[in-house]
């Protein structure tokens, strides 16, 4: 069935398959490497950095974090990821990312076993305070609750 057909919007389903494939592949490294999986997180944002700089999009409008966090939240409501994604920075340099009303929770939340895993959309918003910061961003593992996903995000 075409998204068309199934009334959902192409980008939803563009991000469905992207969740997918970086859920599904999360899994596996974890499958081989255990905990030391962990050191390949920073050269994943690495890579979303030099991607999106590749391909001519914007990461970060500024150096201001607020201006930034601002104009990424309004990105992931018009894209129809999620109804709203929080920054809240806990202490200095330590953020917590909360995606709320994420659009892929079923099924994608739901396949997640065991929940040891790192939201797509928590990965883009280190990616974008690393790259506004010029700080390292290190992300914990999700928390995958009703509705969406909290993750830590520390700037190095």
């Amino acid at each position: 069935m075409s998204s068309e057909e199934s009334g959902v919007k192409k980008e939803t389903e563009i991000g469905l398959l992207l969740h997918a494939i970086i859920f599904g592949y999360q899994k596996a490294v974890d499958s081989v490497l255990g905990a030391g999986a962990a050191v390949l997180v920073p050269h994943a944002v690495d890579g979303i950095i030099r991607l999106y700089e590749k391909g001519g999009f914007e990461l970060a409008i500024s150096e201001n974090i607020e201006e930034t966090i601002a104009h990424f939240n309004k990105k992931v409501k018009e894209l129809g990821f999620a109804e709203e994604v929080v920054f809240k920075e806990e202490e200095k340099g330590k953020f917590l990312f909360e995606v709320k009303q994420c659009a892929y929770v079923d099924p994608t939340h739901a396949l997640i076993s065991p929940k040891i895993a790192i939201c797509p959309i928590a990965f883009l918003a280190a990616a974008i305070l690393q790259k506004a910061t010029n700080k390292q961003a290190v992300i914990s593992f999700s928390e995958f609750i009703k509705g969406g996903t909290k993750t830590y995000i520390t700037l190095k």
